[in-house]
């Protein structure tokens, strides 16, 4: 789920991009940032790009019920599934520093105007035939994440190169679930119980 929720982010922000603010030049791709100022720099110079720097838990999640029941009336044992935060770094590579700021207020706009993703709300064709039928439930909540002059010091020295003109964004929350069931059985429709009396002197 994680390289699907990514590629409809780019679909839906390309999407904006050429449709919405009629820039019809730009590219929106999803790759590793850490290349920049590299051999390999060829595949994401000139465009915007998504790079996934962090994944957290979304701890709120972590008790959800591990037995479901079947309409037959089974039970099913399964591992419940695990809800992710997504922190993505938007960058704007371009030579002309003129059109990195004036398409990274492109992407903050992007999203100051839709928050919520959701398969029924996409504009994308792309997008239409991405998930799987159970995955119909998908949903991603974008916040704004700030951080802080020392936090961006680290997390561009992690990345290994100077720094960009870039943004960061909270999504919330992917879903993960194998859907493998480990136990199942029959359910339980009658409680026998003895009773035992004993005397006593």
């Amino acid at each position: 789920m994680i390289e699907e929720s990514l590629f409809y982010i780019k679909e839906e922000l390309l999407n904006y991009l050429i449709n919405d603010i009629q820039d019809s030049g730009v590219e929106v791709e999803l790759g590793n940032i850490a290349l920049f100022e590299t051999d390999n720099t060829a595949s994401i110079n000139e465009k915007i790009i998504i790079t996934l720097v962090n994944i957290e838990e979304e701890s709120t999640l972590k008790n959800n019920k591990n037995v479901h029941y079947g309409s037959d009336g089974s039970i099913k044992y399964v591992m419940p599934p695990i809800y992710l935060n997504l922190y993505l770094l938007f960058c704007c590579n371009y030579a002309l520093y003129n059109t990195s700021l004036k398409r990274l207020g492109h992407v903050i706009g992007f999203f100051q105007q839709r928050k919520k993703f959701e398969i029924k709300s996409t504009t994308s064709s792309q997008n239409e035939h991405l998930f799987k039928e159970e995955d119909q439930h998908f949903k991603l909540i974008f916040e704004l994440y700030t951080l802080t002059f020392e936090q961006i010091n680290h997390l561009w020295g992690a990345l290994g190169g100077r720094q960009l003109p870039s943004v960061m964004f909270k999504a919330r929350l992917v879903k993960v679930d194998d859907s493998r069931i480990f136990k199942k059985g029959p359910p339980i429709e009658e409680i026998q119980a003895s009773v035992q009396s004993t005397n006593e002197c």
